[in-house]
């Protein structure tokens, strides 16, 4: 072999090796994430910024992704879980602890919200939040009233959990979320703690929510087309999709009035975080990644898609005014204090309420 072929030989090996060291450097991200919870342009405004791969994927509910995490395999990269349920998480030492030095946007993050989440994961060591938000009632009142025959009475949980109203609007459609922390919110309504640690109070729950089960249409965790076609008139829902099912029915060329409403007493308050599991193959991306969307131009970005808050106080200047001035997106401390912050059920308890739920669902 001539030396010339042997340089070249050598120079492709090199070049070979480069590439893939770089692409080992960059790398792919794999993310799992609720359905419409990011901005259209975030996924690829990172992957410009860093050359990293973003593999994004949809969760369906807090239980899939606490059963991939408890596998010990979930095959993500950042995941997005409850804040209570990521209190369970954590105990099970599924989760890699947040390296602060590298997520210097840490700065940004709303100390309140982060002294929330503490609650759930003291020294906020392995969860960042994302948005937060509550579970309160959604109504599509232009549906509803032609239901109900007239105009309605106050938007409270009356409408929904006395069996005699929701009669009355089954004839629109009546949904509940498909969460068993819908057990929560019937005991709130009740006048319990709502975070009860008592097997019976649950039970009791379950005795009350049975009443209107013939009335439920269906159980969801994205009502956001149902309401908006007029499929669904009420529903329990969150504070962030009722904007987004205005915007839909809108575009839809409905002229639908879509309110949202937060009980007196009943309302319950949550956060979503951002995680990375142990089996994570590229902790260094993931944390990149957290990094970036704590950037008050991203964040804002976010509410401004999804219509949820942010935990980034500073991104507030750029979201838009209907948003920022929405009191169900950013509550007054009065409003703050009425709310209960849903807790981690103890795991014989959690079991028991899933178990109910299932069944409930099914209408045994």
């Amino acid at each position: 072999m001539s030396n010339f072929k042997r340089i070249c030989l050598l120079l492709a090996a090199s070049l070979l090796a480069l590439g893939s060291n770089l692409a080992h450097a960059q790398g792919t991200l794999k993310v799992l994430n609720w359905s419409e919870y990011i901005g259209p342009e975030v996924i690829s405004k990172f992957e410009k910024a860093t050359g990293i791969k973003v593999i994004y994927s949809i969760l369906d509910s807090d239980d899939t992704l606490q059963a991939k995490l408890l596998s010990g395999n979930s095959g993500y990269d950042v995941v997005y879980p409850s804040s209570n349920y990521m209190a369970k998480q954590i105990k099970a030492g599924v989760f890699e602890p947040i390296d602060w030095a590298k997520v210097p946007n840490k700065k940004y993050l709303d100390s309140g919200v982060m002294a929330q989440t503490a609650k759930h994961d003291p020294g906020n060591v392995y969860g960042v939040p994302y948005v937060w938000g509550t579970e309160g009632l959604v109504v599509n009142m232009t549906k509803a009233k032609q239901a109900w025959g007239g105009e309605l009475p106050p938007l409270t949980y009356d409408l929904l959990f006395k069996p005699e109203n929701a009669k009355i609007l089954a004839k629109c459609g009546i949904a509940l979320i498909d969460q068993p922390s819908e057990a929560s919110v019937m005991l709130a309504y009740m006048g319990r703690d709502p975070n009860s640690a008592k097997l019976s109070d649950t039970q009791d729950a379950f005795k009350e929510l049975a009443k209107i089960r013939p009335y439920i249409k269906f159980f969801s965790n994205n009502m956001i087309s149902d309401v908006a076609s007029g499929d669904v008139c009420i529903s329990t829902g969150w504070s962030g999709d009722y904007n987004v099912m205005k915007r839909r029915a809108k575009a839809a060329g409905k002229d639908f009035d879509i309110r949202y409403a937060t009980p007196k007493g009943a309302t319950g308050l949550w956060f979503t975080l951002m995680g990375i599991p142990k089996d994570s193959t590229n902790k260094d991306a993931a944390h990149k990644w957290i990094n970036f969307l704590l950037s008050p131009e991203i964040a804002a970005e976010i509410t401004n898609e999804i219509t949820y808050t942010n935990a980034v106080p500073s991104s507030k200047p750029m979201v838009k005014p209907e948003l920022a001035n929405d009191p169900f997106l950013y509550p007054s401390d009065a409003q703050m204090a009425d709310y209960f912050v849903f807790k981690p059920q103890e795991t014989d308890l959690l079991r028991a309420t899933n178990k109910l739920w299932l069944r409930y669902k099914s209408g045994l």
